[in-house]
């Protein structure tokens, strides 16, 4: 449950922006979160792109509970996962030309 509540906080701050910045840091062990206010750019660097380190229209993303962040990249069509502990970035579904 707190990994959804940790993803509806980081939605809020990536709307149509092109790159995600995470302002939250999560102790597993006590159940707690703290804003961090200046932000964490895990992927994006504010152009849009088709690289597997870029993306276009972000449109959501959710941590699982082995710190694997999913991002749907909407202009891209595709589904991207990123292993946060060391940074490799995957596309898992969908390719960059729609309906393939």
């Amino acid at each position: 449950m707190l990994a959804i509540i940790i993803c509806t906080i980081i939605l809020i701050l990536i709307g149509a922006a092109i790159g995600i910045a995470l302002g939250v840091s999560l102790n597993r062990s006590t159940g707690s979160f703290r804003w961090n206010p200046t932000g964490i750019v895990v992927l994006g660097n504010g152009t849009a792109g088709s690289g597997s380190n870029q993306l276009n229209r972000p449109f959501g993303i959710y941590i699982d509970n082995n710190d694997i962040l999913y991002i749907t990249d909407f202009g891209n069509n595709r589904i991207q996962r990123m292993i946060l502990s060391t940074g490799v970035i995957t596309t898992i579904a969908g390719n960059i030309t729609a309906g393939k």
